[in-house]
């Protein structure tokens, strides 16, 4: 399969050398010239974790038309922040047939990026998709060492057009067998897992972060405490889906689901979890557990709480203190959902 992976981070990398390694044919853009020149000089990937392998790269550019060029799946593993972005620069170059899966959407990834390509005069009858998460958990050791430390389980896909998600998820699962359909785009944004895990212990841990301090990011960063406000936040982001009419597991049960991990309490369920057991937490607070999971994963469940009325005071106190510490207004650029009209997927009905 000819494939484009879009983005040259930890899960570009990984999705670059894993499907190589698989026999695919692959393309990887970067917006980073520096990782260009890089692998133009040294193409070799190292794969290590779950797969141990050596591939060559294949093409690795800046230039998004030649990235693109007759791909008939394009993954795109960059931070959900740069979304928009994308989508504006993809605009001229996706063609009919295309697929476009967001890895992962966050919290209605798929319904912004088609307002975007539409607004840009996109008009390629192109079938975009999300996942509720990455679908591995990764880290790059080097620029070109990307460390796959798990492949989920049961990874949620849905399309922005529900009636294309089956045949979608039927060519996914020619890489990825875990992918699984849902009914709409409401059940992966509503479980958007990353926003539950990622902002919080940084918020919380900003000086060990600031002071150059080496830590592991679940199983030390996340104390006893912080589980407790992390559980807090969980809570509301289940709340919101129940009044949307959809239920959505818990952190805790997704954490036994995708993971195998068990205990009392999350807190307990985290320190269980093996795969987090080399897992460190960012060297800089310039880290996208903000950058991205809070203007795309807690702001937009803020908004819809506003709408149909649910609270959310942890999520709101995330949000605030993101908004402070990094002197950004995360909830005027964030994704402010005004209206629950154009959300594709099932009527959303709200439980009185």
């Amino acid at each position: 399969m000819k494939i484009s992976v879009i983005g040259g981070g930890n899960g570009g990398t990984a999705f670059t050398g894993y499907l190589i390694h698989h026999g695919h044919q692959v393309s990887m853009y970067t917006r980073n010239p520096e990782k260009v020149a890089f692998f133009n000089r040294e193409p070799d990937i190292y794969l290590s974790g779950v797969v141990n392998a050596s591939v060559k790269a294949g093409l690795v550019t800046h230039d998004l038309g030649q990235a693109l060029a007759g791909s008939e799946l394009i993954m795109i593993a960059s931070s959900a922040d740069a979304h928009r972005h994308l989508a504006r620069q993809m605009a001229p170059y996706l063609k009919d047939g295309q697929v476009v899966v967001l890895n992962p959407g966050r919290t209605f990834g798929s319904y912004e990026f088609a307002n975007i390509l539409a607004e840009s005069g996109c008009t390629a009858d192109v079938t975009i998709g999300e996942t509720d998460t990455l679908i591995f958990t990764c880290r790059n050791h080097e620029i070109n060492h990307p460390i796959i430390y798990s492949i989920k389980k049961d990874v949620k896909f849905a399309c922005l057009k529900p009636e294309r998600t089956q045949r979608t998820v039927e060519l996914l699962q020619q890489l990825f067998p875990t992918v699984q359909a849902v009914p709409s785009i409401l059940y992966t944004g509503l479980t958007n897992i990353g926003m539950i895990f990622h902002p919080t212990p940084i918020l919380f841990n900003f000086t060990r972060i600031e002071s150059g301090q080496t830590f592991l990011f679940y199983k030390e960063a996340i104390t006893p405490m912080v589980a407790s406000f992390i559980s807090h936040i969980d809570e509301e982001r289940v709340a919101v889906a129940r009044r949307m009419g959809v239920e959505v597991e818990t952190a805790m049960q997704w954490l036994l689901r995708v993971y195998g991990a068990s205990g009392d309490t999350l807190y307990d369920a985290i320190q269980n979890n093996p795969a987090y057991n080399d897992v460190y937490a960012p060297k800089s607070t310039d880290t996208r557990y903000v950058w991205e999971d809070v203007p795309t994963g807690l702001v937009p469940i803020a908004s819809v709480g506003d709408l149909i009325d649910v609270d959310t005071p942890y999520i709101d106190t995330a949000i605030n203190l993101a908004c402070m510490l990094y002197n950004v207004d995360f909830k005027g650029t964030g994704r402010q959902i005004t209206s629950l009209d154009g959300i594709h997927g099932e009527p959303v009905l709200l439980r009185q």
